[in-house]
């Protein structure tokens, strides 16, 4: 009787030791299951995000900068000399040696001379023209644009004028502080008039050589840095 006792308890052991094997296998293959439409289910969503994100690569030429905005970045596209037009003739008219006298300014004259008794001359320009995309797109980050009609003694580069601002033949492009946007100047003519040096070789001669300069302040962030655009041909200066 025990021996069969034993048998009966081996047997249901052995069913019962089958019976949670079996349970175990489907508890795995159903987690597997899962486990597989889940990752699916993830990696379905990430690659629809990516999909759906736009991304955007910056790629700045010579002279443009990226900034930074918050999160985010930005490129800046500077103005450069292919931005600017202007018209290659300076305009010059004689004027009395009694004629505005306050705003007469002597050039090249070195040993101080009295040149009171020489003619002065005055100059306009008719058209300085900054690209107006350009303009549109940065006024954020502009504070001014001054273009600088340059005086030189000769044409040999570093023989340039520094003249005072007040002195300058300087011509205001666009100011931020003004709120009014521009993109061209006409018929600029300059404030002052100038003796020049050149009367000593050729009788009432004024400037033989000037060359038009941009100065662009840009303000990003709290930086403010000046890009200073020079122009590559020497000015045209046609006589009364």
């Amino acid at each position: 009787m025990e021996n069969q006792k034993d048998f009966t308890k081996t047997r249901w052991f052995a069913l019962t030791s089958l019976i949670l094997n079996g349970m175990s296998i489907l508890v795995t293959i159903s987690l597997g299951v899962l486990s597989f439409f889940l990752v699916k289910s993830v990696n379905t969503t990430i690659n629809e995000n990516n999909n759906n994100q736009e991304i955007v690569t910056l790629q700045p030429r010579d002279g443009d900068v990226i900034i930074q905005e918050g999160d985010s970045y930005k490129l800046l596209q500077l103005i450069k000399i292919e931005d600017i037009e202007f018209t290659p003739l300076l305009q010059e008219t004689r004027y009395d040696k009694n004629y505005n006298i306050d705003n007469r300014v002597d050039l090249f004259n070195d040993n101080n001379q009295d040149w009171d008794d020489r003619v002065s001359f005055g100059y306009t320009i008719e058209k300085i023209s900054i690209n107006a995309d350009k303009i549109m797109n940065l006024h954020n980050n502009i504070s001014s644009i001054t273009a600088y009609i340059d005086f030189y003694e000769s044409s040999d580069i570093t023989t340039r004028l520094e003249l005072t601002e007040e002195n300058a033949f300087k011509i205001v492009i666009f100011e931020k502080d003004t709120n009014i946007i521009s993109n061209t100047v006409i018929n600029s003519k300059s404030r002052k008039t100038y003796v020049t040096n050149a009367q000593e070789i050729i009788p009432n001669n004024g400037v033989n050589y000037a060359k038009i300069r941009i100065e662009i302040r840009y303000q990003i962030n709290d930086m403010i840095f000046s890009s200073s655009i020079l122009s590559n041909d020497w000015l045209i200066i046609k006589e009364d």
